[in-house]
């Protein structure tokens, strides 16, 4: 993600490490991986609902994409909308729908 995301330099800072303005190392790139949602995609237990703004710039959608599909391949419980927003799916209409579609999942996930 450091590489096509607008915010590169939150990626190294999330990861503990310090934003040089260079390209990342292969050890660099491996060490940001094992800090990744994808790397721990195994050991994911717990219902897993992904709101994807296809014109995110924060989070590449196609990362979200991944992910849903790497849970899905492992018989993970995985749910996933995709918006036409960006990054914070601010749109009224796309807010509304969130905060529904939150509620009924949180909601089956308790009385399940």
């Amino acid at each position: 993600m450091s590489g096509i995301t607008d915010i590169p330099d939150w990626t190294w800072n999330e990861s503990g490490l310090s934003y040089p303005w260079l390209n990342a190392s292969p050890d660099t790139m491996s060490s940001m991986y094992s800090m990744s949602p994808i790397s721990h995609v195994e050991n994911v237990i717990a219902p897993v609902f992904l709101m994807i703004g296809k014109n995110d710039l924060r989070v590449p959608p196609s990362q979200g994409y991944e992910f849903y599909n790497a849970l899905k391949a492992r018989g993970k419980e995985v749910f996933m909308n995709t918006y036409d927003d960006n990054h914070p799916l601010a749109k009224v209409e796309n807010d509304v729908n969130v905060m529904i579609n939150a509620a009924v999942f949180f909601n089956n996930c308790l009385d399940a």
